[in-house]
């Protein structure tokens, strides 16, 4: 709420070998400050925060909702609509394909209307989402264009399995 950053969080591919995970760890506890139009943040407030708890992110859910807004990959064409283009994003990005996609500019979760996010180049379509899975999917799932900018994030809903 004040505008300070509480932490960093990176997302190491699962293929990668213990050694590439320890340089990762290494390089993210190097960190510590970030830039941010122009303006030096550090980052030395250790906190016990819910969002930062890796099972917060990462445990396993049939229904996933957008803590941000999901970036279309490209704009709705002929028949080929918002949900499609999202659910086509989440397999790209290397989930199963949802089952059901709901798009909204307002969020199933207490987060701020997605025209309130400002996107790093202007002029794109993006959305809050609800993904329902026909079996359970772990997370993270990072969704969309944006996915490697803080948005895209999801967040499990249901009961873990």
């Amino acid at each position: 709420g004040d505008g300070m950053v509480l932490g960093l969080a990176m997302a190491v591919p699962k293929g990668s070998d213990s050694s590439e995970r320890a340089q990762c760890v290494a390089a993210m506890l190097s960190v510590d400050h970030i830039m941010l139009h122009g303006i030096r943040i550090n980052l030395t407030r250790p906190t016990a925060a819910m969002s930062l708890h890796e099972r917060t992110w990462s445990r396993t859910a049939r229904r996933w909702v957008s803590a941000t807004p999901v970036v279309l990959d490209r704009y709705p064409k002929g028949k080929l609509t918002a949900e499609d283009i999202v659910a086509q994003s989440v397999e790209r990005a290397g989930y199963p394909r949802p089952i059901r996609v709901e798009l909204s500019q307002n969020s199933a979760l207490a987060m701020p209307p997605a025209r309130q996010f400002k996107l790093r180049k202007p002029g794109g379509l993006y959305a809050h989402a609800v993904l329902q899975f026909d079996h359970p999917v772990r997370g993270p799932l990072l969704v969309g264009k944006e996915r490697y900018f803080g948005l895209g994030m999801f967040l499990p809903q249901d009961a873990r399995t």
